[in-house]
């Protein structure tokens, strides 16, 4: 900013976040913005202002903030936060000003001028900056030796891993690593003795002080050059929930995929017969309006059962004792099996979310009407007529005591059948939608249980569900 020029600022940091600060501070006539991922290499380089992302993408950004004083003690900085839940640093405002990247009322420009502008005192002792950041950071700071035995461990340990740092000091890092992720650490951690400022990035299984396994990543550096540090300086977070956002957001995403496939394909059969009924009807041939219900009957079980799988996701709501009986007979009345017989044993409650476990044993129903008695029906041009449906199906407790099942008298299920028939879009008969058992498996983990397809004293299909709280 000499003789009235544009404000030199340093940007310290890539990816989405520092792209998005770079974005905001080019669009200022009076900063000259320089970008770097590599703070070290501009040493020599005089700026009026530091900026600084604190993301998420890297959890090491509070100890950059420590250096980047070390090495610029007199020049003023701007930390951007991109967590607002995250609290900022307990830094002097002398030098340090934070701003929310996501603040529709914070102006980053307006902070790097006023930073530059504002009289500051002299620079206190950087050591005591560090140690603060250190102190407060929501990641796990440690230094290990050559060795792997931790020399150091910040108090966030506690947060993180549920251990108090003086446990872990003079242990081996490596000992509660998982012992399937442990060799992939273990080598990391190798080549960066090998490399001096070498930076690795790893993620693995970490056994938290309750004994549950954590999903942890680390961002080690070998410092050993460093009389200041001595060691392999390792910064790590927590990323268990995110890790598990992610699974779900797979799971989602397959059932999207799978979606997009019924409709480009299970659906076009159905409609394909409406289809050519009706160009039958305009060459003036009579329409089948028994081969257009049909067909239209198919894509309305469909299209229900794809409403029901979008709905239902994963989660349930508020459980409570509900009696198995008297659900079951709800669910029973939704059944269209007037020949059909429901047998139920005594049963008593369960704790369940009352709407889902009767959509669960609706379609345990309807699967066995609709499959229990396939021997009986019979073909036609367009699909299949049901004839007898004199099938009996019975709702009882394990011989355990650790569940229900759902059984019948029908054909059963094929043994190389019996894992496949919870896939989305597997079914056996042509009156299936192949989403019933799918439905059932969802509502099942959704509430913690499991659920397996076995065969019943009658050789029909039966299907054991387990995992039921306060089942009595």
């Amino acid at each position: 900013m000499a003789d009235g020029g544009p404000i030199a600022v340093l940007l310290v940091g890539g990816g989405r976040v520092a792209a998005a600060i770079a974005e905001q501070l080019e669009s200022a006539s009076d900063l000259a913005v320089e970008t770097t991922d590599d703070p070290a290499s501009h040493m020599a380089s005089s700026f009026d202002c530091i900026v600084l992302p604190d993301t998420t993408e890297s959890p090491d950004d509070l100890m950059r903030l420590g250096q980047l004083r070390a090495d610029h003690p007199e020049t003023p900085m701007v930390v951007v936060l991109e967590n607002p839940e995250r609290p900022p640093p307990e830094m002097d405002p002398s030098w340090l000003d934070v701003v929310q990247l996501d603040d529709p009322e914070a102006d980053l420009v307006a902070a790097v001028q006023e930073a530059v502008q504002r009289d500051r005192p002299e620079p206190s002792d950087y050591r005591e900056t560090f140690s603060a950041l250190v102190e407060h950071s929501p990641a796990m700071i440690a230094i290990l030796d050559e060795t792997g035995e931790y020399r150091y461990v910040s108090p966030s340990v506690e947060t993180v891993l549920g251990y108090e740092p003086d446990q872990l000091i003079g242990e081996d890092a490596f000992a509660l690593i998982h012992e399937d992720d442990r060799p992939a650490v273990v080598e990391e951690f190798t080549d960066a003795l090998d490399v001096p400022d070498h930076r690795a990035t790893v993620e693995y299984r970490y056994r938290h002080a309750s004994g549950d396994w954590r999903v942890l990543q680390s961002w080690g550096k070998n410092r050993l050059e460093d009389p200041e540090i001595d060691g392999v300086l390792v910064t790590t977070l927590d990323v268990t929930e995110r890790k598990a956002y992610e699974r779900e957001l797979e799971r989602r995403n397959e059932r999207l995929d799978r979606f997009t496939s019924v409709v480009s394909h299970d659906l076009r059969n159905p409609l394909n017969v409406i289809q050519g009924h009706v160009e039958a009807a305009r060459a003036g041939a009579d329409p089948d309006i028994d081969a257009i219900g049909r067909a239209a009957d198919r894509i309305e079980a469909i299209t229900g059962d794809l409403l029901t799988l979008a709905r239902e996701g994963r989660t349930v709501g508020e459980t409570e004792s509900v009696d198995i009986a008297s659900v079951a007979q709800a669910a029973w009345s939704l059944v269209d099996a007037p020949d059909a017989t429901l047998e139920i044993d005594d049963i008593g409650t369960l704790t369940a979310d009352r709407d889902r476990f009767q959509a669960l044993l609706e379609n345990l129903f309807r699967n066995s009407v609709e499959h229990g008695a396939t021997d009986s029906r019979t073909e036609s041009g367009d699909g299949i007529d049901p004839g007898d449906s004199a099938v009996t199906v019975s709702l009882g407790v394990l011989a355990d005591g650790e569940g229900f099942y759902v059984a019948d008298d029908g054909p059963g299920i094929p043994s190389d059948q019996r894992e496949s028939v919870f896939d989305w879009g597997h079914s056996t008969s042509d009156a299936g939608t192949g989403f019933g058992l799918a439905i059932v498996r969802s509502i099942a983990e959704a509430h913690g249980w499991t659920v397996e397809a076995t065969e019943s004293e009658a050789g029909g299909a039966r299907f054991e569900i387990r995992g039921v709280e306060s089942l009595d």
